[in-house]
């Protein structure tokens, strides 16, 4: 039995408000950060913890359908992946002045050497039909320190491999 439990180290920049952004301006990005399981504010974990991403924002009007999502991308902007609450359709309607906190809970799994960017996006309406209300590039940089047994752009965490003759 091979028990590959190898796992990247990654370093989290502190949020980046003042990174390029677009949108209606109908919401205020308040705050974002990592934490851990245990709800404290992280910069650094290993793939395979279980980490959340919170995003706070205030809703300077009435949105119909709020929904939040993240894209990791590579050095070259390529998607790694992404999580949108639009996909769940939760059809989270908010009135004037209204603070919204959302929570992404994941593990993340082991990336490639190098330097990714998160974006972070608010929309109202559905995953085909929505208008943007902020689009924030680059709120996070993401370093990934080591990447052992990592082929291609990912690699599984708690990878097993059976053989037997």
């Amino acid at each position: 039995v091979i028990d590959q439990r190898a796992t990247s180290q990654f370093i989290i920049s502190d949020f980046n408000k003042d990174k390029e952004s677009f949108g209606s301006n109908e919401v205020s990005l308040l705050s974002c950060h990592f934490e851990d399981d245990t709800n404290l504010p992280i910069n650094q974990f290993n793939s395979g913890d279980e980490i959340g991403l919170v995003i706070k924002v205030l809703c300077k009007t009435p949105i119909h359908c709020l929904n939040f999502a993240f894209l990791l991308k590579d050095k070259q902007g390529t998607i790694i992946f992404s999580e949108s609450t639009a996909h769940y359709e939760l059809n989270l309607i908010t009135v004037e002045n209204q603070v919204v906190e959302t929570k992404f809970k994941f593990r993340m799994p082991r990336l490639l050497r190098g330097n990714y960017t998160l974006d972070l996006a608010v929309s109202d309406g559905t995953t085909y039909e929505h208008r943007q209300v902020l689009w924030q590039y680059d709120a996070f940089q993401v370093t990934v320190l080591e990447d052992k047994l990592v082929q291609g752009i990912f690699a599984p965490n708690d990878f097993r491999i059976f053989v037997s003759t």
